[in-house]
């Protein structure tokens, strides 16, 4: 197998699971039935904490949009330790998300 199509391959992996997954935040502040602020799930998991289903989704939201956002320092989670893509000012603000 070549290295393009082993990128490819992982890019579009990534792509199904994110979709996937805005997919379901989308869903959750209208569930299939009514649930109510009385229902509430533990979020994230294990932690101990409580939310209702319209907080989590916001949490999730803010957590998939920050993968591609810049932090304190000017690097974006998307771009892992690719120096070229956080420093160099030819690349650092271009966001690649593909469809």
């Amino acid at each position: 197998m070549n290295e393009l199509w082993q990128s490819s391959e992982r890019e579009g992996s990534m792509r199904f699971a994110l979709l996937k997954r805005a997919s379901a935040v989308r869903r959750i502040p209208n569930p299939p039935r009514p649930l109510g602020d009385d229902f509430k799930v533990e979020f994230p998991t294990g932690s101990g904490k409580v939310m209702t289903l319209w907080k989590v989704a916001g949490e999730l939201s803010r957590r998939m949009t920050n993968i591609f956002l810049q932090d304190e320092r000017g690097h974006r989670p998307v771009f892992g330790n690719l120096a070229q893509f956080q420093t160099d000012p030819h690349w650092r603000d271009l966001v690649l998300f593909y469809e």
